[in-house]
């Protein structure tokens, strides 16, 4: 409620209102409406969708588990309102976005400065208020399946809540995808609303990250009751609210300095947030861990490695930087030399999100088995368990910063819109001058967000994961701890996790594959053609996993191969996924830097070559690559929840 609170304080300069420029209103409101009639034809498709997909979970867990009719109406009711909230979140955001970008767009008549702090502070009110909405439902949920009187077994009822909030989150991203595809069409003024579709979905994206991430935190620390009792499952709760607090600092610190470093001023408000936020998980271990400092270790390894994501995805999407740059150049050669660079940066991307999962995961992994030696050598513990409780750690402390980082997000999407606000009304040149400043740092700000959402996303995934490893262990009645390649079960799962990466992204493209005369010819025809063509991928997502469980259900060999297709699914996703946002980055931002006067400028042939490639490249960026993080949680959400019938 409190971080409800601050965020109305922050909009505040909204809802006052001010002068704008003539036409930006009228504009403003006009996207505004065309973006809500969207969002609104895609919530009459979604709500039946999900209501069926809710009584599908509710009569599987009746009638082919061992679960019970009570545990199969609080999962389907779980999984409901985890659609409610997503939902929720989405329009939220929807309704602040327009309202602030007219906002920005003003304040640039005044000073970049301003219009800069004013943007960054109505962002942050915007994530806060996606976080505490996904904060609200969760706690809301555990509530109500007695998860005050018996926290250890509330997160394996509340499963159900996570893979709502990815189906919410996958519908979302495909057909926003679809949508800006038609967006950047000649005369895609009505389906416009780029900017705003990118911030809705950034923060769906988030905010299903965070609930996943956050129950599998809480169902591994239910193992360690009997040393910490139900302090150890709510500390993950306690990182996700205490995050609100950590992006409110941080939107408070970024102050941009005399000279007009805007990217400075984010970067000085992501350090501030990540001080904040492990200011916080070190009460949270002192006042729920006894002061445990290798788990609190664990946090920080968390916190840093968010930084470090976004650092990582800043190099190859900053128009400053040479794998930009090298696009731009080998533009001199053609539109086929300047993707072939652009894919050949991509590929080289994925090397560096991968390394630092990796190393973090087994650096969490080491803090978890040091912190809680002691019980695993007692023998209350396997040294698996203790690991995983501080892979769980890391996870807690990385979700800590992501209130910010969101914030930065939707800052970049903002940014942009305002001045294309600015850019099509009669404004001075200084005014337009001051626009393009604010909007090239949040360009930025948007690169880092969207490598922050990936890197988030496989980290939430596999700690899901882990989370129904250790619940199939408890079904079957024995330990279930590794995924066995080797056998023909394992070969087989893996190979089809990995197919069904590259079947989703192909239909998610051909979804969006409309002719351009087509899409502005009725717009409303257009999102029905584009709703049916979404249901392909999402089916093929939701329906795979089960079929193939069936196959191999009658020889007992179901687990071994659903875990085989998800961790095979999660990694080859999460590297598509970074390899397909960077390489359409790097074509974005190198156009940026021909803008600018790089390469002959925007009247040289280089201009005209990049442009050709930037706009194959967006319909990859905008549809493919985000739905694939959606699709790595939903995965093992949807195995975590319905696990009773994979068996």
């Amino acid at each position: 409620m409190a971080a409800v609170v601050f965020a109305g304080w922050l909009l505040l300069p909204v809802f006052r209102g001010g002068a704008a420029a003539p036409g930006t209103s009228e504009r403003s409101m006009d996207l505004e409406a065309a973006f809500l009639g969207a969002l609104r034809r895609q919530a009459l498709v979604l709500g039946p969708a999900a209501l069926a997909a809710g009584v599908l979970v509710y009569f599987i867990l009746a009638f082919f588990t061992r679960g019970g009719q009570v545990g199969a109406v609080q999962a389907g009711a779980a999984f409901l309102a985890g659609v409610f909230f997503q939902t929720l979140a989405g329009f939220a955001a929807a309704r602040i976005f327009f309202g602030c970008a007219l906002r920005t767009a003003a304040a640039a008549k005044i000073s970049a400065a301003g219009s800069f702090t004013l943007g960054l502070r109505v962002s942050g009110a915007s994530a806060i208020i996606t976080l505490a909405l996904d904060l609200a439902g969760m706690g809301a949920v555990f509530l109500l399946v007695g998860g005050w009187d018996d926290p250890g077994s509330a997160p394996l009822k509340i499963a159900a809540f996570c893979f709502g909030s990815a189906f919410s989150a996958l519908f979302a991203r495909l057909a926003g995808g679809s949508y800006m595809e038609a967006a950047y069409a000649p005369g895609g003024a009505a389906l416009a609303g780029h900017g705003a579709m990118n911030s809705v979905n950034l923060g769906a994206d988030i905010f299903d990250s965070a609930a996943t991430g956050t129950l599998a935190a809480t169902i591994l620390g239910s193992a360690l009751r009997p040393v910490y009792g139900p302090k150890a499952v709510y500390l993950p709760l306690f990182a996700l609210a205490w995050g609100l607090v950590s992006c409110a600092a941080g939107i408070m610190s970024a102050r941009p300095s005399a000279e007009g470093d805007h990217v400075g001023a984010l970067d000085k408000g992501l350090a501030a947030a990540g001080i904040t936020a492990l200011a916080g998980l070190f009460l949270g271990c002192c006042l729920g861990l006894d002061c445990n400092m290798w788990l609190f270790m664990a946090t920080v390894i968390g916190v840093v490695s968010a930084c470090l994501f976004t650092v990582a995805t800043r190099y190859y999407c900053g128009r400053d930087h040479y794998p930009s740059r090298m696009v731009a150049e080998a533009a001199s050669g053609g539109t086929a030399a300047a993707v072939i660079r652009a894919l050949s940066s991509g590929f080289e991307s994925a090397a560096a999100p991968a390394v630092l999962a990796g190393a973090a995961v087994l650096g969490s992994y080491y803090c978890g088995v040091r912190g809680l030696e002691y019980y695993g050598v007692s023998g209350g513990f396997t040294e698996r368990t203790c690991g995983l409780y501080g892979v769980a750690a890391f996870v807690a402390g990385m979700l800590s910063v992501s209130g910010y980082i969101l914030g930065m997000g939707v800052f970049g999407a903002l940014s942009g819109s305002a001045r294309l606000l600015n850019g099509a009304a009669e404004q001075e040149e200084a005014v337009k001058l001051n626009t393009g400043a604010v909007a090239a740092s949040g360009r930025t700000a948007l690169a880092a967000a969207d490598g922050y959402a990936g890197a988030a996303a496989i980290s939430a995934s596999i700690l899901l994961f882990f989370g129904y490893l250790f619940r199939t262990s408890s079904l079957l009645d024995r330990p279930f701890e590794t995924v066995n390649f080797a056998g023909a079960e394992g070969f087989a799962g893996g190979l089809l996790g990995a197919m069904l990466v590259f079947l989703f992204c192909a239909y998610c493209l051909r979804a969006g594959a409309v002719p351009a005369a087509a899409a502005m010819a009725d717009t409303k025809a257009f999102s029905s053609s584009v709703l049916k063509r979404l249901s392909v991928p999402a089916a093929l997502a939701l329906a795979l996993p089960p079929a193939s469980v069936l196959v191999f259900r009658r020889s007992g060999l179901s687990p071994e191969m659903l875990s085989a297709m998800l961790i095979s699914a999660a990694v080859s996703g999460a590297l598509m996924s970074a390899f397909i946002r960077n390489a359409a980055s790097s074509l974005e931002n190198s156009l940026a830097f021909i803008e600018e006067g790089g390469e002959g400028g925007p009247e040289g042939e280089s201009y005209k070559a990049v442009a050709e490639g930037y706009r194959a490249g967006i319909a990859l960026k905008d549809t493919a690559a985000p739905a694939l993080n959606v699709l790595i949680k939903l995965l093992p959400a949807m195995a975590l929840t319905l696990a009773g019938f994979f068996i």
